[in-house]
């Protein structure tokens, strides 16, 4: 039976979230042929991208037993963002991992330059020299942000997902990447920084007026983060698979068949 608005039941969330993350393990570990730096080769980049993403699916299983929503929720939000951001480089490696290289090392340097503040270094010469050189780059555009990364990437990837009929790309779209830019990544911010509205679940009021402070309880969307969260990392598997030829697009579809939110034809 399924829980509040989901039209699954937790059992078969789990399932296809568990299946997701075993499809990823399965492959682990997997040798790649990697060049130079390791940061500006995507051929290793890429793949600790996926590999990274399903660790993420992975730990909000945990908290799945205990419907802890808002916590799965901040963890949504991140894998969200990093399936996001590798979707945008693989539109195209050899320009676009510069640009997401550049926002990573300004955000380091940035981190490396409060450290110092008090006396300490968080970056040795060598890394502090790259960082600067590749910061400094005029050549190479900053990455763009969230927003305008889910409308390009919906634009080439959100009609060329294999079977899945129902991704139009559109921005009303609730389960393309521009459309859960909406509810995934700004909603999800507010659990991430302690908004007002993300504490609702840990009070009651009763008639009376008397207020109760407790333990998170569940509301009616209480599997969200755990059915969006199947179908943010699927959706990164099948384009992995369009990159570097794993996972299996079928054992994905496969999985996402268990419990999908988007029609597979």
């Amino acid at each position: 039976m399924a829980d509040g608005k989901s039209a699954f039941s937790a059992d078969e969330i789990s399932e296809a979230s568990a299946e997701l993350v075993r499809i990823v393990h399965s492959q682990l570990p997997k040798e790649v042929q990697a060049e130079g730096v390791a940061a500006e080769d995507w051929r290793l980049v890429g793949p600790c991208m996926v590999v990274k993403a399903a660790g993420t699916l992975q730990a909000m299983l945990d908290l799945l037993p205990a419907r802890r929503t808002v916590d799965a929720t901040i963890l949504l939000r991140s894998l969200y963002e990093g399936t996001l951001a590798f979707a945008w480089i693989a539109l195209d490696p050899p320009a676009n991992l510069p640009r997401w290289l550049k926002r990573s090392v300004i955000q380091a340097i940035k981190g490396d330059d409060d450290w110092a503040r008090v006396g300490i270094g968080v970056l040795d010469k060598e890394n502090r020299d790259y960082g600067e050189a590749k910061a400094n780059d005029q050549s190479v555009p900053v990455a763009p942000d969230a927003a305008t990364m889910a409308d390009q990437v919906d634009r080439q990837w959100g009609h060329a997902y294999p079977r899945i009929a129902q991704l139009t790309g559109e921005p009303a779209d609730v389960v393309s990447f521009r459309g859960m830019y909406r509810h995934v990544y700004r909603m999800g911010s507010g659990e991430s920084h302690y908004e007002l509205r993300t504490l609702r679940p840990f009070y009651t009021t009763d008639a009376l007026g008397g207020v109760l402070v407790h333990r998170e309880k569940p509301d009616q969307w209480a599997l969200y983060p755990w059915l969006f969260g199947t179908h943010v990392l699927g959706l990164g598997l099948l384009i992995g698979s369009t990159q570097f030829g794993w996972p299996s697009s079928d054992d994905v579809l496969v999985a996402l068949a268990k419990a999908s939110i988007v029609i597979l034809d």
